[in-house]
């Protein structure tokens, strides 16, 4: 079962879809990523959240990780911008690789469902290289539901990072 409550779009409080059980669900799913070692990244203009992705740097470095990777990799994922074509997202990737770099790793990877072709193609300009295509991978169990990094159809790119 999906968890019911994994609403991408919480920063809109007041939207129908944001019901107070999906908004708190969520905090506490956020909640869990950072005390696992996840790192947020915020884009505000004028003290005001624009964006924001979350910066994994462990799960490629296990034995265990469903994709093999030759080099240290972080993840950016859960991507989300709340002003478009502002440059906010190229922003946010700019600086989740950074993190990614400061930390001691070489490579990072993103995911994009494979219908979100204006997102493929910015990630392809800003030198990511689409490798897996199609791919399906699930986290950890949060509250008794099972959680997803990637679901199909889902675009794997990596980049390394020099």
């Amino acid at each position: 079962m999906d968890a019911p409550w994994f609403a991408p779009d919480i920063e809109d409080e007041e939207s129908e879809e944001n019901t107070p059980e999906i908004i708190e669900g969520t905090r506490r799913y956020w909640k869990a990523l950072l005390e696992s070692g996840d790192i947020l990244v915020v884009g505000q203009l004028n003290k005001k959240l624009v964006g924001r992705v979350f910066v994994n740097l462990s799960v490629r470095q296990s034995p265990r990780s469903a994709i093999k990777v030759d080099h240290p990799t972080g993840i950016i994922e859960r991507l989300k911008v709340m002003i478009e074509h502002q440059g906010i997202g190229r922003a946010l990737i700019k600086n989740a690789e950074e993190v990614i770099r400061s930390n001691g790793l070489s490579a990072a990877e993103i995911g994009v469902h494979e219908s979100n072709e204006r997102a493929l193609n910015i990630y392809l300009e800003q030198g990511y290289n689409e490798l897996i295509t199609q791919h399906h991978e699930r986290s950890a169990t949060f509250e008794g539901f099972m959680t997803f990094r990637y679901q199909r159809p889902t675009s794997v790119l990596f980049k390394y990072l020099l």
